[in-house]
């Protein structure tokens, strides 16, 4: 009976059962663990009922009596406020460092992504940095296709470079110049016919 009450309070501390800590690299899928400190926090409030518990056995065998039930009871408390107060304590401590894992590990996450991304933007941004350049040479071989298929690329990338620096250069204008519309002369304004003369007789 002693036994199976030791076991019992050795097992169900709290972050033992519903803490997770961060799986071991490396992984799939997204990082699944506990970030959450309140179970760690019931635990303590267990080992401050052990301890209780253990003070309570100690009043218990100390009472003024010649009880040898009464000083059976004292012992059996103690025995079980210790055994609780050990066992809270350590699933506190794996519940309390399985949490601080988990966060560092999601942190490690947020951190890496992040880097992807800053790679990522710093990628593109030199690619359109590069853009200008092989417009300016398709247009001046005549490929004025090519030139407008960069344009729209570029203007998707960095807008304010596109117009900044895009759209100013002097090769790349050829390439816009605005259509010649023919000029057409006036019609002549139709002429008044000549004044009569009047003739004498």
């Amino acid at each position: 009976m002693k036994t199976a009450a030791i076991v019992a309070l050795l097992t169900t501390g709290c972050s033992f059962i519903g803490v997770r800590g961060p799986p071991a690299k490396p992984r799939r899928g997204p990082l699944t663990c506990t970030t959450s400190k309140a179970l760690p926090v019931v635990d303590g409030v267990g080992v401050v009922f052990g301890i209780g518990m253990l003070g309570l056995g100690v009043v218990v065998s100390n009472l003024q009596t010649d009880s040898v039930g009464a000083r059976t009871a004292g012992g059996r408390i103690i025995l079980l406020g210790t055994v609780a107060s050990l066992a809270y304590l350590l699933s506190m401590a794996s519940g309390m460092s399985n949490v601080s894992a988990c966060r560092d590990a999601k942190d490690a996450d947020r951190a890496e992504a992040q880097k992807l991304t800053n790679t990522a933007a710093a990628a593109a941004q030199e690619h359109a940095r590069g853009l200008p350049k092989a417009a300016a040479a398709a247009a001046r071989a005549g490929d004025c296709k090519t030139v407008r298929k960069i344009d729209l690329e570029l203007l998707g990338l960095d807008s304010a470079f596109h117009a900044n620096v895009f759209l100013t250069d002097v090769d790349i204008k050829r390439c816009y110049k605005p259509a010649v519309t023919p000029s057409i002369d006036p019609a002549p304004a139709p002429q008044a016919p000549p004044p009569l003369i009047p003739v004498q007789l």
